[in-house]
């Protein structure tokens, strides 16, 4: 029988040692772990350091040994592992009493877990609470005792564990509780950290400080009793209050779509590694940042007020639904930062009553803003949707929009607007929307590279051709203004943004090399049109994308390629490991080209659709072009100086119309925006290159003679000039 049980008992033993050996073989050495491989969140900064987005659920700040105080590691000593010097890994006299427990009641216990298997179990293993689980454990846990020291033992633990609060480990617990480093904790403040890791929940104090208090004492009274501290230092901690402000890296600029834009950037290139304490500085500048925001955010509303239909539509329904519902269904909402979303519930006797998201029913009289429209406030009715900003109603627009600021021979991003709400659709890079008449620069940027003046003469007459996209049907354009004005100069065309101008022009024109020019600009030739109707700006684009391309006429025929990214440091090591390189030119276009181009649109500021922004700025060095698409549905305006490229636009994602033009919605904004950024620049002319020479010429384009009276200087390439009437 002995000899059977003798057998029984080294088989087991046999098969523990291979388990054994199989389990350790299967995970990685545990020294490496001791300071490094922790995971930190993603950081996104401006150019000037303010904190942009911050990415990643845990919060872990790496520490030494040495820089843990003794007071600290003796609360965690007592609170979890009296007997951590003495024993290798296992305490037997808690897991001799939790099996005692555990035969006696049925149930299982919690106490026969030391600091070594918590390691081994956060390191290792998951949370499930299991009896194999807890075998793994032991024997991690002697396997780390014999690689490890107890030193490196309790650092793995005191940086691994978690507190609550997505703070991983005790420096990042004292700073997200506490707003404290280890060494400035007070003793109750110590015990407090050393009882949470048992239950981060259940006993943390911004949930149940009675229950954290009762942890506390337990903590203290372990410390007293094990000669930790004295009675009259245990009285004074447990009697002190329990205060706890959490304290979260939040973000101090407002430029969401700017952060995820780098996230996603980094993580194509990086995966998870990004996680590991990755420090982005941008390009984005935070005051240009914050006029973008503040001029989109107020362009938005005005145009709110305008047209009170297109904020967010009437809720009416929502009444009948209990108060909490309501509630419910206001959360779901978008909304701006700063800003508390509320429902109408009774607009009597000038007397609003307002339920706003956090369950406050207001009753009193609320604030208008002193340019607010005494329509908007007329025409609130129960169920509307709006939005209180500083205790001020405004409306909860439909309307979106974007900005993209950009530095001229740089690519540097300095600004950018995704949208008037923060959210996963950024309109700068991701809403591709027809361009129109802001698309027709490039074409005769084209028409220029293939031999055009500025004088060439172009029909402005009535146009038919077959629509390939619809059987039986004619293509009919129309110029907006339904009038023809016969031969056109070229130049002219494009200031009066003449539609049929363009789209004669690129009939003129090698169809192929205009396809080949446009590529080169940055735009996506597969969101294009194959038809004359690219002349009109049919085709789609990104206020990104249209920002970059316009950019090339400033930087005289060369293209930059953006920058958002300016350096990236790893925090966990104090490490550079990237920096933005000198920016790369390409030249896509001649330099005579692109001032040719440029010279057109100067003309389009000074006396054409954007002429608004030359009126109210009062500069010389503006150029851009406006654009409306089909049915009002889209308006731009993609402006630059030498030194600054800026693009606007406004628009509805459902494609509605926006009735109105974009002289009068895109092209304010962009002058509003603009007219700070260029605050502090002054006035600049564009170079003229080699090559350029101004030619006397008339009304048709042709060589003025010395008696014509209705003649002015136009520049040409020297290889291109204009001929004599006669010839």
């Amino acid at each position: 029988m002995w000899k059977g049980l003798k057998s029984i008992f080294i088989g087991i033993c046999v098969l523990v040692l291979f388990y054994s050996v199989l389990l350790i073989a299967s995970v990685p050495s545990p020294r490496p772990l001791v300071n490094s491989g922790y995971t930190q969140p993603l950081k996104v900064y401006s150019q000037d350091h303010q904190l942009i987005g911050v990415y990643g659920h845990k919060h872990c700040y790496p520490t030494t040994y040495d820089q843990f105080p003794k007071q600290l590691i003796d609360a965690f000593v007592a609170a979890e592992d009296q007997r951590f010097y003495f024993h290798y890994g296992v305490d037997l006299i808690s897991v001799f009493r939790a099996v005692k427990q555990l035969v006696q009641t049925g149930q299982k216990k919690e106490g026969a877990s030391t600091i070594t298997m918590q390691v081994a179990r956060a390191v290792y293993l998951g949370r499930e609470k299991t009896y194999i689980r807890k075998i793994k454990e032991m024997i991690l846990a002697t396997w780390l005792e014999i690689r490890l020291t107890k030193k490196e033992i309790l650092t793995l633990y005191l940086n691994r564990t978690y507190f609550g609060a997505q703070a991983y480990g005790v420096v990042a617990a004292a700073k997200h509780y506490y707003q404290k480093s280890l060494d400035q904790l007070s003793l109750s403040e110590i015990a407090m950290l050393a009882g949470l890791p048992k239950a981060p929940s259940t006993v943390n104090p911004l949930r149940n400080p009675e229950q954290a208090k009762q942890r506390r004492h337990y903590v203290l009274t372990r410390m007293l009793e094990l000669n930790m501290i004295d009675q009259t230092s245990f009285e004074q901690a447990n009697n002190a209050p329990i205060w706890v402000k959490l304290s979260l890296p939040t973000p101090q600029l407002d430029a969401p779509h700017v952060a995820e834009l780098v996230r996603k950037e980094l993580y194509q290139q990086y995966g998870d590694k990004i996680y590991q304490g990755f420090a982005v500085q941008t390009t984005i500048v935070s005051t240009d940042q914050q006029a973008a925001v503040s001029s989109l955010r107020q362009a938005v509303l005005q145009y709110t007020y305008k047209h009170p239909q297109t904020a967010w539509p009437n809720q009416v329904h929502w009444l009948r639904l209990d108060r909490q519902k309501i509630i419910d269904q206001l959360n779901k909402l978008p909304r701006r930062f700063g800003t508390l979303l509320a429902v109408v519930m009774a607009h009597t006797n000038h007397q609003i009553v307002l339920l706003d998201q956090h369950d406050q029913l207001l009753d009193r009289p609320v604030k208008y803003p002193n340019n607010l429209p005494g329509r908007f406030i007329q025409q609130l009715k129960p169920g509307d949707v709006i939005a209180l900003e500083h205790d001020q109603l405004i409306p909860q627009p439909m309307m979106e929009g974007s900005i993209v600021l950009m530095e001229a021979g740089t690519g540097k991003i300095r600004a950018l607007v995704g949208g008037y709400y923060p959210s996963y659709f950024n309109h700068a890079t991701q809403a591709f929307r027809q361009p129109a008449s802001a698309f027709k620069p490039f074409i005769y940027a084209s028409a220029i590279e293939q031999g055009k003046t500025l004088a060439t003469p172009v029909k402005d007459l009535p146009f038919v051709m077959e629509d390939t996209s619809q059987a039986d049907e004619m293509w009919r354009p129309q110029n907006h203004t339904h009038q023809f004005h016969g031969l056109t100069r070229l130049k002219e065309g494009l200031v009066r943004s003449i539609n049929l101008v363009s789209i004669q022009l690129l009939a003129m024109l090698d169809f192929k090399k205009v396809q080949f020019t446009l590529n080169q600009f940055g735009f996506k030739m597969d969101l294009q049109p194959n038809s004359l109707s690219l002349a009109l700006g049919s085709g789609l684009v990104s206020p990104f994308m249209m920002t970059e391309a316009m950019s090339i006429f400033p930087n005289q025929g060369e293209r930059i390629k953006p920058t958002l990214i300016e350096r990236i440091d790893d925090a966990k090591t104090n490490t550079m490991i990237y920096q933005a390189p000198d920016p790369d030119h390409h030249q896509v276009i001649t330099k005579q080209t692109a001032y040719l181009t440029t010279h057109m649109l100067q003309e389009v500021v000074k006396k054409g659709t954007g002429r608004y922004a030359y009126r109210t700025l009062k500069r010389s060095d503006l150029a851009g072009k406006t654009g409306t698409s089909n049915h009002q549905r889209d308006a731009w305006f993609v402006g630059f100086t030498p030194q600054w490229i800026c693009t606007t636009w406004m628009g509805f994602d459902d494609h509605r119309g926006i009735h109105a033009y974009a002289a009068s919605t895109a092209l304010p904004l962009w002058t509003q925006f603009m007219q700070k950024i260029l605050a502090h620049t002054p006035d600049q002319s564009f170079p003229v290159p080699d090559q350029l020479v101004q030619v006397r010429i008339d009304q048709t384009g042709h060589l003025a003679r010395p008696d014509t009276v209705d003649s002015f200087f136009e520049y040409f390439h020297a290889d291109h000039l204009p001929e004599d009437q006669d010839t």
